[in-house]
């Protein structure tokens, strides 16, 4: 819940009564600026919270990088054989230690 470890801290965060949120657990319906209200304050996208595209995490600095993005798409286009046979060998390589400065490429 994104640092509102009770319903009564987000309710208060929201204005609203706890008992709101309580509904919206079992299922009862949120009108749509309670949605955009809970987005803002919890700094999730309307895309994620609607319709689950684009994940709550997506600005994290985590991310997939570009070149990361791009190998997947490559291995999406070829045969299943080949990723297993990729996965094999990055399984043989070994980790780089951030903390071994030999280790850096």
């Amino acid at each position: 819940m994104r640092g509102y470890g009770k319903a009564t801290a987000l309710a208060a965060g929201l204005d609203i009564s706890p008992a709101a949120i309580t509904k919206w657990t079992q299922g009862h319906a949120m009108s749509i600026g309670h949605v955009c209200s809970l987005a803002r304050l919890l700094d999730i996208s309307l895309d994620w919270f609607l319709m689950g595209r684009n994940g709550v995490d997506w600005l994290r600095p985590d991310q997939l990088s570009d070149v990361e993005i791009n190998l997947l798409g490559q291995l999406r286009e070829r045969p299943s054989r080949i990723g297993q046979i990729l996965s094999r060998l990055i399984n043989e390589i070994p980790k780089i230690s951030s903390s071994d400065p030999t280790n850096i490429p």
